[in-house]
Order: structure tokens, then C-alpha cells, then sequence
């Protein structure tokens, strides 16, 4: 398709655009190093045409497959690169994601006190954005940091907050997953009790959501915290 594209005189914008589909086909797929050719030739025909947007969220989209192959170093350059895009045309709510991830990658790689810099930076960006919802969850990572630390009354106090956040903005699934992690604060606490009760509601949210997963996972720290009380 792209080769008659190209025959036809097709413009340059709309073969990237067949060319970032072909690679977000291919990571569905979990082609990595498929998806990573048809990325790399929209990366260079957005850099042709001097299309920073696309530029930057090309380089965003190679970061994921990167990180999923493993390349940490190349998905962190890839949104380095990203971020400066994006700072430089003041797309600041792009920007605050791209922190974001950068701290994910920081976390996968056991670095912490980096992660915990990128992620204070997203939420640094969501509090002058004035968005609740990201703010919360800029909190829940750093939250989840703060408990690998075995800082758990801060990382209550964290999650408290993103607990009330999440229920305002009706977002169930963040709502469940944040009971859980107040769960393990609560079992890390020694307060059987109060895991069990956020077990609880997390799994009546996963049970009214349909989701099989969260019922699970909430199944399963309801029995932790029934086998800490023995």
C-alpha cells in the first residue's frame, strides 16, 4: 500500500500516517521489531516535513516499544527527546505525560528517587493545569514509591487524597485500585481491619465494573490479610 502511495504521488503526510497505523499494528501484535521499522520511517517523514507534533509523538510511541523490548536507555532517550519537543512548542499537558512515563521507566528500572523527580514533575504540570484526575494519579505513583520505602503514613495520606479525588471525578477502576493500595498500606500498618474493609470496597467495585481482573486481585489481598490475622 505504501509503495503505490508513493507511486501515485500520495502527500508525505498521509503515507506517515499509513506508516505510524502499520506500526501501532504491529505492536498490537507484538511484532516489536516489525513495528519498530514502520515507526522509524514515520519518524523520518515527520522530521522531513518539519512536523514537530508528530515528531514528538512518534518518538513517544518507539519509547513504548523499546521499553517493552527491554531497551530502557533507548526508550528514555526517545522521550528526552520527546519532552523537548514538547516544552519547546509549549504543549505542556503532552509534556506533563511524557514526565510521567519517564518516571515508569525509572520505576521499572528500580531507580526510585529518579522516578520519584519525574513523577513530582507530572505533578507539578497537573496542578497548574488544574486537573484533578492527573494530579491524582501523578499522587498514586509517588504514593506507590513511598511505600517501597516503608514510608507508609505518608503513603496513606497520599492515597487518602487520591481515594477522594477518584471518587469525585466517578473514575471506578482508579477508585478500586487505589482501595488496593490503601489495603497495603493498611496490612504493612498491622490494621487488619482497615484492609480488609479497602479490599472490600475494591472488590464490590470490580464486581459492578465486570472486570474479572480487579476481583481477583482483590480476592487475593482480602486473603493475605486473612491469613495475617492468624
Amino acid at each position: 500500500a505504501l509503495s503505490i502511495m508513493d507511486s501515485l504521488g500520495a502527500p508525505q503526510k498521509d503515507i506517515g500516517l499509513v506508516q505510524l497505523r502499520m506500526g501501532a499494528s504491529l505492536f498490537g501484535l507484538s511484532r516489536f521489531d516489525d513495528a519498530l521499522v514502520y515507526y522509524k520511517a514515520a519518524l523520518e517523514n515527520a522530521e522531513s516535513r518539519l512536523d514537530l507534533h508528530n515528531t514528538s509523538a512518534v518518538m513517544g510511541d518507539m519509547a513504548i516499544v523499546y521499553a517493552m523490548k527491554g531497551d530502557y536507555q533507548k526508550a528514555l532517550d526517545n522521550l528526552r527527546r520527546s519532552l523537548a519537543i514538547k516544552e519547546k512548542t509549549g504543549d505542556i499537558r503532552s509534556a506533563g505525560i511524557t514526565c510521567n512515563n519517564i518516571g515508569v521507566i525509572y520505576s521499572d528500572l528500580g531507580d526510585n528517587a529518579e522516578a520519584k523527580r519525574w513523577y513530582g514533575r507530572y505533578l507539578e504540570i497537573c496542578r497548574k493545569l488544574g486537573d484533578k484526575w492527573d494530579e491524582a494519579t501523578a499522587q498514586t505513583n509517588i504514593a506507590t514509591l513511598l511505600l517501597k520505602e516503608g514510608r507508609l503514613e505518608e503513603a496513606t495520606a497520599m492515597q487518602e487524597e487520591c481515594l477522594g479525588i477518584f471518587e469525585r471525578v466517578g473514575d471506578g477502576q482508579s477508585l478500586a485500585y487505589t482501595h488496593l493500595e490503601l489495603s497495603e498500606c493498611k496490612l504493612l500498618r498491622g490494621d487488619m481491619a482497615g484492609a480488609e474493609d479497602h479490599a472490600s470496597k475494591g472488590l464490590g467495585i470490580g464486581k459492578s465494573l465486570g472486570s474479572k481482573e480487579l476481583e481477583g486481585v482483590c480476592m487475593r489481598m482480602l486473603g493475605r490479610a486473612a491469613a495475617a490475622k492468624r
